[in-house]
């Protein structure tokens, strides 16, 4: 067979004196570097040691070999040997960073420095390559870039816009949903003040909480979730959802605000509670109808005292009598049954009126009385005996008087109605108390209590247990309460019958006193 030409590898890089050699070999391990001496075929002339404990190879193994074919993966020995080409023909590049792969195959990344060795003719006779071990440093910039990205997707992916300002409130980061919401580029307010996504009369106010946290570190509004307004790019206000997060940073503290619109909550909101407003008008004029005979009742016993006492004046009058003052009384008793029969009219429209709905200070065990006195007719036909229990401390309420009044009717009614067929000692106590950071009103009776599991199912809308009943009033008053802050329940009584309580929340001076 023919010889097969063998390999050829070039002597390894010598020097003149031993001197110059140990000198030589202290330059190759200063810092640590790795260096490595090639020639213009790109064999390997000089291995240093921290290539050695890099690689897993000695010099001895590498010498006179190409270090694409030694340290290189086979997708890379192209790019890398045109390189060198580039460096052979004098197009000099300076540095450059690749792969070199180990006894165990490990990658590590190398930054290099390369410098020619030329002869008198300029030709290149060694190429020397300095090398530092960056694989770390770039997994760490791996890592930042895809956090980076990562953060980018979240800030552009969120439903919710994201602001973010320094400590002076110009902002800093803008991202799309806050691009959706409030209608600028984040090109347009980068830099510029918070003050631009706020109506005029409230962007200062919020940079004075920034500062005065920055100054004292009262978090007026750090840490906490409040409803504000904001300015879109056409000028129009809307309803803000807005949580503020402080990130400290390099020295410096920045904020994060995330805002989210309400404006069609508030949209929703405002059209629930208008139609919750409809029912409840509906079930006020259902329970003045359930109620009709009793209000007449009432009404018609001043009107028949008005007529007795007018018909005594006449006869006063008929006869001639000379007596100025039982005149005077009569009539003194005509103008007051007047007035309580006007009042209880005025009640009555007040009660059914749907009118527009006020917050204002109110007692709530004066409502009690009053809801009393409109069903004491009833009360009393039925043969129910009320008790009182109103604890007199409470403190008055911010309260709708006509919806928490009907509230109180609907119970005491349905109490009254659940004692008509109980055959037993129908007793109906209303009670008022102090509650932690609330008062409490409970109603209860001895009737006929409440069907199994139905304790919640009472509040259901269109749920009823009366034949001819709408099943909206307990639905309606849950509603109330609920707007109110407070909560409304039912249970069933240890004996006969049934309680029901609910809750109206203290003003925050008031529960402080606790």
């Amino acid at each position: 067979m023919q010889e097969q030409p063998r390999e050829t590898h070039a002597p390894p890089l010598s020097m003149p004196g031993d001197k110059e050699h140990e000198l030589l070999s202290a330059l190759l391990e200063v810092a640590g570097a790795l260096v490595v001496v090639l020639d213009p075929q790109g064999r390997i002339m000089l291995f240093n040691q921290a290539c050695e404990q890099l690689t897993g190879r000695r010099q001895e193994q590498v010498l006179g070999r190409r270090v694409w074919d030694l340290f290189l993966a086979p997708e890379e020995r192209a790019p890398v040997q045109d390189y060198f080409q580039q460096l052979t023909a004098g197009d000099f590049p300076s540095e450059n960073e690749n792969y070199w792969q180990t006894d165990t195959n490990e990658r590590r990344w190398i930054h290099w420095k390369n410098t020619a060795l030329t002869d008198r003719e300029g030709g290149v006779q060694y190429v020397v390559a300095t090398g530092i071990d960056i694989t770390e440093r770039r997994r760490m910039e791996q890592a930042l870039q895809e956090a980076y990205r990562y953060n980018e997707a979240i800030l552009e992916t969120a439903v919710d816009g994201i602001v973010c300002i320094d400590e002076a409130g110009r902002i800093t980061i803008f991202n799309r949903a806050a691009e959706r919401i409030f209608g600028y580029q984040a090109s347009e307010v980068l830099g510029s003040s918070i003050d631009t996504l706020m109506p005029d009369d409230l962007g200062n106010s919020h940079n004075g909480y920034i500062h005065r946290y920055l100054t004292t570190a009262e978090p007026r509004i750090i840490g906490f979730t409040r409803e504000v307004t904001g300015r879109r790019r056409d000028g129009t206000a809307f309803p803000l959802e807005l949580s503020v997060g402080e990130v400290p940073l390099s020295g410096r503290r920045m904020f994060t605000g995330i805002v989210r619109d309400i404006s069609e909550r508030r949209q929703a909101e405002q059209e629930a509670k208008r139609r919750m407003d409809e029912l409840a008008q509906v079930s006020r004029l259902s329970l003045m109808g359930e109620m009709a005979a009793g209000l007449a009742h009432e009404i018609n016993q001043p009107l028949s005292a008005i007529v007795n006492y007018a018909q005594a004046c006449r006869r006063l009058l008929q006869t001639g009598q000379d007596n100025t003052q039982l005149l005077l009384d009569s009539l003194t008793s005509i103008v007051r049954q007047g007035e309580r029969a006007g009042e209880i009219v005025s009640h009555l429209r007040q009660f059914i009126d749907r009118g527009k709905t006020e917050r204002a200070a109110t007692d709530i065990n004066g409502i009690v009385r009053e809801v009393v006195e409109l069903l004491r007719h009833e009360i009393e036909v039925h043969d129910v005996a009320l008790e009182l229990d109103l604890d007199p401390r409470l403190p008055a309420l911010s309260i709708d008087k006509v919806q928490i009044e009907q509230v109180i009717l609907n119970l005491i009614k349905n109490a009254v109605d659940a004692m008509k067929a109980a055959d037993r000692v129908r007793r109906l106590q209303v009670r008022s108390r102090r509650a932690p950071a609330a008062a409490e009103v409970s109603v209860s009776d001895t009737g006929v209590g409440l069907p199994d599991g139905s304790a919640a199912r009472v509040f259901e809308p269109l749920y009823t247990t009366k034949p001819n009943g709408l099943g909206v009033g307990l639905s309606i008053s849950r509603s109330i309460v609920r707007t109110h802050g407070g909560r409304l329940w039912a249970a069933a009584n240890p004996g006969p019958g049934a309680s029901f309580h609910f809750t109206l929340p203290l003003a925050e001076g008031d529960a402080a006193d606790e």
